[in-house]
This record gives C-alpha cells, structure tokens and sequence, in this order.
C-alpha cells in the first residue's frame, strides 16, 4: 500500500509540474523580513482596533450602512483609476507581547504549558488583511475624507507551516506580513511568526499564504484593487512565483474529487483497503489496532454572538479557524492517545460569510494516518434552525505529528463511499 500512495503521489506532482512548471512550495515567504531586532511599535490589540469592531459595535448599525452605501460612489471602476503600489507600502508588523502582558499571555497559554496555536491562527487572519488594507489607495475616497471604500475578506488560507516544538509562551511574537500578488479584485499576502530568542526575533514558528477577495463598501460586489509593480528584477520574480501558486490553486480546484471521480490510482488505492477489510471479515470486527473513520467523528455547536464579529457584522474569520483547530486538535489527541503537534494546515476555504446570531456547527473525523502522522479535516456548517437546512461555510485540513514512539497510534480504515473519499482527499 505504502508503495502504491508514493506512486500516487509522485503521479500527482508529475502531473501537475507538466502543467504549472517549477512549483515553488515557499520555504520562506517573505520577501521584504525585517531586521531581527526591528521591534515592532503597534501590538495586535492595535490591529484589532484599527477596524473600529467596539465603536462600530456601539453605534447604530443602520446608520453605518447608510454612511457605507454612500462610500460606492467613491468605488473604483477600473483598476487604471488607481496608483500602483509596491510591496514595501504594504509590509507591517506588530507585536504580540506575552513576556511583558500577563494577563494576554493567559490568554494565550494551553493547559500543556504550550502556546495555543488557536490564538495565533485568529491573530494572523486580521493580520493578513490588516496588510491588505495598507496595499488598498484610493484618490476619490482621500480627496471626500473618507475611509476606504472597500471591505476585504479571507478567501482561502494556501498553507501554513508551523514548527510547533519551538513556540514558547513566554517570549514576545513579531507577525510580519505584506502584499505578494494582486489581481483584480483579490490580494495574496504572505506572512511570518518570528518569536524572540534573545535580544532578536530570530526563530520563526508560523509562515502563511492568505487569499483575500476584495468586495464593494457594503460587501455586496467586487471591489477593485490597486495593481501590484515591481521595483527590481528579484521583486518581479517573487510576484512570478506567486502567480505560479496562483495557477496551481486553479488546477488543484479542476482536479478536486467534487468535480471529477477517483483516478485509477485512487479507485486502486480505495479497492486495497476494501480488501483489507474483506480480509478481517466485514463481522468480525478490526484488528487490535485499527480505528473506523465512522467511530472517529466529533462535532461541536455555537451560537454566533456579535463579540465574534469583524468589521462588516459578519462572523470573524479568525475566530471560526481558532474553533476548528481546537476541534482538529481534541479528536487527534483522543484518536492517538497522546499530544499531537499541530505541523501544516492546508486549503482552508471560506465559502460564504456567517450571520451573526447563526448556529455554527463545525464536524471532524480523523481523515488519513501514516505511521505518526494524523491528517484531520473539519467543516464547519451554518444551521438555519427554523428551517433545519444546512450549508457549509468553511473547509480545513490540519496535520499533527505524534511523538511518543511507546504509543502506537491507530491504523484507520473506512466502511462508506463518503469515507473513501474523505480518506483519499485527505491522503493526497
């Protein structure tokens, strides 16, 4: 079996690298990093407050519509309407200070003694578009003294790489974020964590690529955005790069197993494990150390009070992706029966905006494991309560790697065709 997912896998990247040609998997993706002892003069509670959410949350909210419906005006027809930007307009930073704010570092503290990568997750989220909106100029809307007439929201989360084990929760956090692509109306943002050793923010634990869509002022139509140029020759290659990820995001959604059926290599992958389980006997039960994918389900429920909101009334984004994680992070620990380390989240999708005042339920189950390493999807759901329908609003991939070499973690196997899809979704 081991074999035949290497063939898998390396028939996936041959196939896509004759498509999209040099692949960059972005091992650092900043291109303009500050200097390691630049201490940043706004923390995150600053950036949360640049968005106005408690006097916004004070005001009358009908009021603020109104006020937003006249910023149209001042929306951009054509991208020509605005001046170009490079990314160093864009590049900000700020500080999480946990060595010197004890009452935010509780906030941050995990019951491991760890830092909760959770709060880092929601922290980054309104950082990424904290960054974007520093990319955003518009001459109509500073020349009528106003605010920019644009509401930017996350589409999708690309990836992020975490080196859990050297995230202390003592030490300041500098997040360090800008612009790295632009097109019409979305803004790729590239962002590092770098935790300070020293007297130097030298050690980085996080490193992300956020999609952000631009819409309107009332958050209704497209929102255009300045253009993106390059000053130098290692500027024009880095935005090459980005448009390459770009591409590949285009290819990964026309080959995602919602719009074709399984490959052969994945009918063939699904047809081993059926005769895995052919083998055991269907009525006899698993092995000693083998898990369903049925029996490893979890889900949890909120009600979406207006204290989860961001800057247009809407669930924040944040917050659903630090609620995920920690669902992820309970079902792997409960499935390996021991601390998983959270070490990549891939493909995070935003597919539509949550109400506040919404019932949000988010559903787990462990999706693939090899040897140590736990794949764990999440989807979380908005439930109309009146009317009992459900639709999906967000999708995430966490992967964990266990440590402990005493504790075997499970085998995982799978009875439905849902299952089977969620197993090889997962696997690749």
């Amino acid at each position: 079996m081991i074999s035949l997912m290497t063939k898998c896998l390396k028939n996936c990247r041959v196939k896509f690298q004759q498509t999209v040609p040099n692949r960059c998997l972005h091992p650092k993706v900043l291109f303009l990093r500050p200097d390691p002892t630049e201490v940043p003069k706004i923390t995150n509670v600053d950036v949360v407050d640049f968005f106005g959410y408690r006097a916004e949350f004070q005001s009358d909210f009908e009021s603020i519509v109104q006020e937003r419906m006249k910023m149209l005006e001042l929306m951009p027809k054509a991208q020509d309407e605005l001046p170009p930007r490079t990314m160093k307009d864009s590049l900000v930073t700020a500080i999480i200070p946990l060595s010197s704010n004890r009452e935010l570092r509780d906030r941050y503290l995990a019951a491991s003694g760890q830092l909760r990568a959770g709060r880092l997750l929601e922290d980054t989220d309104i950082f990424a578009v904290y960054a974007a909106y520093n990319q955003l100029k518009n001459p109509k809307s500073e020349a009528a003294g106003a605010k920019v007439p644009h509401v930017v929201v996350t589409g999708c989360i690309d990836t992020i790489q975490l080196t859990p084990d050297l995230i202390k929760s003592t030490e300041d956090i500098r997040m360090s974020a800008h612009v790295s692509y632009v097109g019409k109306t979305s803004l790729e943002v590239c962002l590092s964590v770098d935790q300070k050793r020293g007297n130097a923010f030298s050690e980085t634990i996080f490193e992300a690529i956020f999609v952000l869509v631009a819409k309107d002022a009332i958050g209704l139509g497209p929102g255009i955005v300045n253009p993106l140029i390059a000053e130098t020759t290692e500027e024009k290659a880095y935005i090459d790069q980005a448009k390459e990820r770009q591409s590949r995001r285009k290819f990964d959604a026309q080959e995602s197993l919602t719009r074709r059926p399984p490959n052969e290599l994945e009918r063939q992958l699904i047809h081993n494990k059926f005769l895995e389980r052919t083998k055991q006997g269907f009525t006899r039960g698993l092995s000693t150390n083998q898990k369903l994918m049925g029996d490893t389900k979890s889900s949890t429920i909120f009600i979406c009070h207006p204290m989860f909101r961001n800057h247009f009334r809407k669930v924040f984004g944040g917050f659903i992706m630090r609620q995920a994680f920690e669902l992820a992070y309970m079902n792997s620990f409960i499935y390996a029966r021991q601390r998983p380390y959270v070490i990549a989240i891939d493909d995070i999708v935003f597919l539509q905006p949550v109400e506040i005042g919404s019932f949000l339920r988010f559903r787990s189950c462990i999706g693939f494991v090899k040897n140590n390493i736990i794949h764990t999807p999440v989807f979380a759901e908005i439930i109309d309560p009146a009317s009992g329908e459900v639709s999906v609003s967000n999708e995430f991939n966490f992967t964990f790697r266990t440590n402990d070499p005493s504790i075997s973690v499970p085998d995982l196997t799978f009875d439905t065709y849902a299952e089977a899809m969620t197993y090889v979704k997962t696997s690749l």
